[in-house]
C-alpha cells in the first residue's frame, strides 16, 4: 500500500458554477474576465458561508465520483486552510492498496514504483507555447471543458507552472551554500519516461513523471481538467 497526497486550490474567483448563485450573476455571465472578476471578488468576500459550503460539497462530490474512480483508494484524510484574502485550499491523503510500496535500495523496486506513478501522474505538457485564450479556462462551464490535449495544455499553462522563485515563498538558504535554493526543487531535470531517482534531491530519492518543462508542476490530467483550478499530486513509498 502506497499514500499519495493531493493539495486542491479554490478557484472561486474563477469558478462559474459558484458564480452562477450570486445575486447579479445573470448580469455579468457574458461579459469580460475583468468585469467577471470584479463581480466574483466582491462577492467572495461578502458570501464566506456560500464559499465554505460549495467548497465542501465540490470537494465531496469530486472525491466520490472522480477520485474514487481514478485513485482507487481505501480510505483518505483531508484538511481544509483558508487564506486571508478568502480562498480556500485543501491537503489531502489517500491510501492506495494496489499502489506499490517503494523500497529505495532496490532498482527493481524503483521501477515497478515508477512505472505505476507514471501512468497516472504527467509533467508532459502537450504545449508548452500556448498562447493563453482570451477566458481563463478555469472559469468556464464545467460542460464546455473539451478532454483533449488542446485543453489540457490550456489547463496547464494557466494555473501549473512555477513561474518565479522568489522569498520567502520557495528560496531558502541551504546550509552548505551561500544560494538559495527552491524549496520545491525548481527547475527540475527533464526525464524522458517515470523515474525514482535522486537528480531532483541529490539526498533522498524522489519520484518524478516523465517530464518536458522544468517549471510545470506534475499533475493528473484527470484531476487538473476536473477540479479546474491549481492541484499538486505527490506519492509517497
Amino acid at each position: 500500500m502506497s499514500p499519495v497526497f493531493l493539495t486542491f486550490s479554490a478557484a472561486d474567483i474563477q469558478w462559474q458554477d459558484l458564480h452562477r448563485h450570486f445575486s447579479g450573476w445573470v448580469n455579468v455571465a457574458l461579459a469580460d474576465d475583468r468585469t467577471r472578476h470584479n463581480f466574483a471578488w466582491d462577492s467572495v468576500q461578502n458570501n464566506p458561508h456560500i464559499i465554505a459550503e460549495y467548497l465542501m460539497i465540490r470537494l465531496r462530490m469530486f472525491t466520490e465520483h472522480v477520485l474514487r474512480l481514478y485513485l482507487k483508494f481505501e480510505d483518505y484524510w483531508e484538511r481544509l486552510e483558508w487564506q486571508a484574502r478568502g480562498t480556500g485550499h485543501i491537503h489531502a491523503l489517500f491510501w492506495i492498496p494496489t499502489a506499490p510500496a517503494l523500497d529505495q535500495e532496490t532498482e527493481e523496486s524503483r521501477a515497478e514504483f515508477a512505472r505505476y506513478w507514471g501512468t497516472l501522474i504527467t509533467a508532459w505538457n502537450p504545449d508548452q507555447l500556448r498562447a493563453p485564450d482570451a477566458r481563463n479556462p478555469a472559469s468556464l462551464a464545467p460542460g464546455d471543458v473539451a478532454n483533449t490535449a488542446d485543453q489540457f495544455a490550456a489547463f496547464l499553462n494557466r494555473l501549473q507552472l512555477h513561474s518565479t522563485c522568489r522569498a520567502p515563498y520557495c528560496l531558502r538558504q541551504k546550509k552548505d551554500s551561500n544560494t538559495p535554493q527552491c524549496h520545491f526543487f525548481f527547475p527540475r531535470p527533464l526525464f524522458s519516461a517515470p523515474v525514482v531517482t535522486k537528480e531532483i534531491n541529490h539526498k533522498s530519492w524522489l519520484f518524478s513523471p516523465a517530464r518536458n518543462q522544468s517549471n510545470l508542476n506534475q499533475s493528473a490530467p484527470v484531476i487538473t481538467m476536473g477540479w479546474m483550478a491549481n492541484t499538486d499530486i505527490q506519492c509517497s513509498k
